[in-house]
């Protein structure tokens, strides 16, 4: 519970999610009364009784992902405070294509954080028709930070978990650009 609500904020903290969201993946639902496909940034919610969208009578079946497209990378960074298996404090998954060095598509989740993961919104919107600069991933990885709304418990407070989004963005689009 946080302090002071009646409602409880659980923390998700899974390593897969950032990374299949990342890579724009879509997860199939099947039950008694047929089956539905829908896109992983769409599965999960935040109403603190369920963490997703599935029905009482479904099952997860399958989980797809797209085929990479030329010049497409991705990586999965993550924070924690053990080298051994361990649930992060943040995890980002990021995908970068550059396609002629303008307008690069990016797709950044964040784990770890917050009570879901979820998808940086309205990044092509910030870098359509940009160079990625080292100015224009500061920017992304601001953006990645403001989006956040961290959980605070007693490994880490809310400001730190935010500020750990900004590094490791920032951090996953160097290691992407330099490849």
């Amino acid at each position: 519970m946080a302090k002071g609500s009646k409602r409880c904020h659980a923390l998700y903290c899974g390593d897969t999610a950032a990374a299949l969201l990342a890579l724009g993946a879509q997860v199939r639902l099947v039950s008694s009364a047929g089956e539905r496909t829908i896109p992983l940034d769409r599965f999960f919610v935040d109403n603190g009784m369920r963490h997703t969208v599935l029905r009482h009578d479904e099952l997860l079946a399958e989980v797809s992902i797209p085929l990479p497209r030329d010049g497409e990378r991705a990586t999965y960074l993550k924070y924690r405070k053990r080298g051994a298996v361990d649930f992060p404090i943040v995890g980002i998954g990021a995908l970068l294509r550059e396609e002629s060095g303008l307008s690069p598509h990016i797709r950044i989740a964040v784990t770890g954080a917050g009570s879901l993961p979820f998808l940086v919104a309205g990044l092509q919107d910030l870098v359509a028709g940009k160079e990625l600069t080292e100015e224009l991933v500061a920017r992304v990885a601001e953006s990645a930070r403001k989006q956040t709304k961290p959980v605070s418990h007693m490994e880490v407070s809310a400001a730190y978990r935010k500020q750990l989004v900004e590094v490791l963005v920032r951090d996953a689009l160097e290691k992407l650009r330099s490849r």
